[in-house]
């Protein structure tokens, strides 16, 4: 059997439309055929991985989005070194591959966040898991949801009334005549101050990002 017979069976048959139209019919063609293969197989891999990993709330949709085209523009790096190299390459798992390079992406930018912004987090896991009256869950969607104990389960306020607080002068003035004290033992009145304002539950990944602009 020939070499490139033995690549050819080791490749992902989601890779054969693409690599027989990149052999028969050139490369317009073959940009087409990866196109559709990208949208129904691998993109829904790579979206899936970092919403599973990383749990973004509303709030943080364009991280997300900048985190899929970092993968996928990875992915299809990968992929062109094959189309380049059809019988010395060979791809077995091409959704896979999609998954740990989307995996590889998600520890990237956990590592690129700030480590006072992760200790801040910590500080509020701990408050909202151990101050009487306050709490954090998870909701169907997989989200950590944060709020008082009374509002468990309650879908979250929306997220741009929570992303406003830090320039709402009403908020600030309330907030600073609750607690002078923001930066130390009263982390909870803080909180207890955000949730009564906006008037419902908060994803907790935007109530970080909301108290460290505060602080």
């Amino acid at each position: 059997m020939k070499e490139s017979s033995i690549q050819s069976i080791q490749n992902d048959a989601l890779l054969a439309p693409w690599l027989q139209a990149l052999r028969a019919r050139g490369d317009e063609a073959a940009e087409a055929a990866l196109a559709r293969l990208t949208e129904a197989h691998i993109e829904p891999v790579i979206r899936g991985v970092i919403r599973f990993k990383l749990r973004l709330d509303s709030g943080a949709r364009a991280d997300e989005e900048d985190l899929a085209q970092e993968a996928l523009a990875q992915w299809l790096a990968e992929i062109r070194k094959l189309g380049a190299q059809p019988d010395d390459r060979s791809i077995s798992d091409a959704r896979g591959l999609a998954a740990t390079i989307a995996y590889r992406v998600c520890y990237g930018w956990l590592r690129r966040q700030s480590p006072r912004r992760r200790a801040l987090r910590s500080r509020l896991q701990y408050v909202l898991t151990r101050q009487a009256g306050l709490a954090l869950w998870t909701d169907r969607r997989n989200l950590s949801i944060a709020g008082f104990a009374a509002w468990r389960d309650q879908s979250p306020a929306p997220s741009e009334k929570l992303r406003q607080l830090p320039d709402d002068e009403k908020f600030l003035a309330l907030a600073w005549r609750t607690s002078a004290e923001w930066p130390g033992a009263k982390l909870s009145e803080l909180l207890a101050v955000i949730f009564d304002y906006v008037g419902g539950p908060a994803a907790f990944d935007g109530l970080v990002s909301v108290v460290a602009a505060l602080l």
